[in-house]
Parts: structure tokens; C-alpha cells; sequence
């Protein structure tokens, strides 16, 4: 069974204008599953699938020094609940 790391993370950007040039170059990531832009502390939601822990890293990494990109919190999946997308 070939076992993938998901992550789910949160990105603040500044200044605000900078979230469409953010947007436009997440969903050209293979691995970013799922982008949303959200209320309240941040301004973007990813959902991102990796094979590994360094292969998470090295995606994290590239986003967080895209233009704009100020602050970076990651949540790693540990355990699926429910998930009605499938």
C-alpha cells in the first residue's frame, strides 16, 4: 500500500494584492491538491499530498518563498476522519 502524506496549510500574505499572483502559481504545483482563500488570520488555505516528509519539505519550501508569501503554518494529517470526497 503506498502510504501519502497529506498537509494542510495556511498561508498569510502580504500585502493583499499579492494573493492572486500567490493563487495563480499554487495551482501550477502538482502536489497543492486543494486552494482556497479564507477568512480571518490567513488569506489562503492549501491542501497539499507528498509521498514523503523531505518531499513535503521541499514543497513547502517553494512556496514559502513565493512573493508575498509572509507567514506559513503546516498541519500534517496524522488521521482521516471522514472525508466525503472520494
Amino acid at each position: 500500500m503506498n502510504k501519502r502524506l497529506k498537509a494542510l496549510v495556511f498561508l498569510g500574505i502580504e500585502p493583499m494584492e499579492r494573493v492572486f499572483d500567490v493563487e495563480r502559481r499554487l495551482v501550477l504545483i502538482n502536489n497543492v491538491k486543494r486552494v482556497y482563500e479564507v477568512t480571518g488570520e490567513f488569506e489562503l488555505f492549501v491542501e497539499i499530498i507528498a509521498r514523503n516528509s523531505r518531499e513535503l519539505g521541499e514543497i513547502i519550501n517553494r512556496i514559502s518563498i513565493l512573493k508575498g508569501v509572509k507567514s506559513v503554518q503546516t498541519f500534517v494529517v496524522t488521521k482521516e476522519i471522514k472525508d466525503i470526497s472520494h
